[in-house]
């Protein structure tokens, strides 16, 4: 059995394809979302809304400054505003460099851009605000001149603070980047990937896939006895490249993945491991050689890794509205969700039940893998 696993190592040691594609292409590729994502994160600000305040000259405007100046920038507030004209404020609008135009008045109105879909959500919160000012004015319009006695509790009252973008703690972590997700997906593909190691194990004892597989096939050693060392090997293998390029994206580009770290580790080897068992069972399929069954594994597992929001972030969240089950049926998904579940939640049942179906693979792809190999037979070598 040791000897097995030695041979094994050594074989993938020598396989510079597997190495780049296990090790190097994640670095490489995580390396280019570090770089990408942290940009976006620098230009990416809701703190802050920029308006533009056109007064009419009345009465109302000094009503109006007073609420904008409660809710500025220099007071802690979520407005920056702008005093300017109609005309100036609708090319700041025009250029994008305001995301409203507040028109003061008895009623104050709003105007947005609808070519502004990527503010959608500042624009929201700026509606919110003047349809609770509006609401406050006619209030005290209509009852002050009624109640005059009752005067300071309606102040109070429609002055109770209202919060329009706050800070709410939605995970364990409410301040880990949105694009964290993407190196969850980054560390499942990299799972995945060990799917070449189980093609070169099922090659291994095909006889005519090579002159190696004849002298293993003939062996007097049963099949069973000298597949499985060389899948633990070659999972062991590949869990040590996962290793270092999972230290590389915690250590040196400082993404948020050592939370629960011996549940992240055992996610990691169960991922190598489904990758190397899906690997296998695709090695054993018809009679190419190990170049075309190992394109075929990118095939496969690439489309997984597109489900789960590797090249689209919110693909995951579209599928589990409308076709759950493929998320349940999706390695990728699967451990990608897991990642995500011991970064964020406190309830790990969700992750718990991950891991059990990514076993259910495991053996799944495993046994049907070794009845396929068994059962081949040759007419001649």
């Amino acid at each position: 059995m040791l000897r097995t696993m030695i041979f094994s190592w050594k074989t993938l040691f020598r396989d510079k394809a597997n190495t780049f594609w296990i090790l190097l292409f994640p670095i490489i590729l995580g390396s280019f979302f570090k770089i990408a994502f942290g940009n976006l994160e620098a230009t990416e600000n809701i703190s802050t809304i920029p308006v533009a305040i056109v007064k009419s000259d009345s009465a109302y405007d000094e009503q109006l400054d007073n609420v904008i100046t409660q809710l500025s920038t220099e007071k802690g507030g979520f407005l920056e505003a702008t005093y300017c004209t109609e005309e100036e404020a609708k090319e700041q609008l025009k250029e994008k460099e305001i995301v409203g135009i507040l028109h003061s008045g008895e009623m104050v109105r709003l105007s947005v851009s609808e070519n502004m879909k990527e503010q959608s959500m500042q624009q929201s919160i700026l509606k919110t605000f003047v349809d609770r000012y509006n609401m406050q004015v006619n209030a005290l319009t209509e009852l002050l001149p009624d109640h005059m006695e009752q005067y300071r509790e309606m102040i109070d009252a429609l002055s109770a603070e209202i919060t329009y973008n706050a800070n709410e703690s939605l995970g364990r972590h409410p301040d880990q980047s949105p694009y964290t997700q993407y190196f969850f997906n980054l560390l499942a593909m990299q799972c995945l990937f060990t799917a070449v190691g189980g093609v070169l194990v099922a090659c291994h004892n095909q006889a005519n896939m090579s002159e190696l597989a004849k002298r293993i096939t003939v062996a007097p050693t049963h099949k069973l006895i000298r597949i499985v060392p060389e899948l633990l090997a070659v999972t062991i293998y590949e869990f040590v490249l996962n290793a270092v390029g999972f230290t590389y994206m915690a250590f040196i580009l400082k993404i948020q993945l050592l939370d629960r770290l011996p549940f992240t580790i055992l996610t990691m080897f169960l991922g190598c491991f489904v990758g190397v068992s899906l690997g296998f069972f695709i090695g054993c399929f018809g009679h190419f050689d190990q170049t075309a069954k190992q394109g075929l594994v990118f095939a496969v597992t690439m489309p997984l890794c597109f489900l789960s929001g590797l090249m689209i972030g919110n693909m995951n969240i579209l599928i589990e509205n409308h076709l759950p089950i493929v998320n349940r049926l999706n390695p990728a998904a699967l451990l990608t969700d897991s990642f995500y579940r011991l970064s964020q939640y406190e309830d790990l049942s969700r992750f718990y039940t991950n891991i059990l179906t990514i076993i259910g693979f495991i053996i799944l792809f495993c046994v049907t893998g070794f009845l396929m190999t068994r059962r081949k037979t040759y007419a001649q070598l």
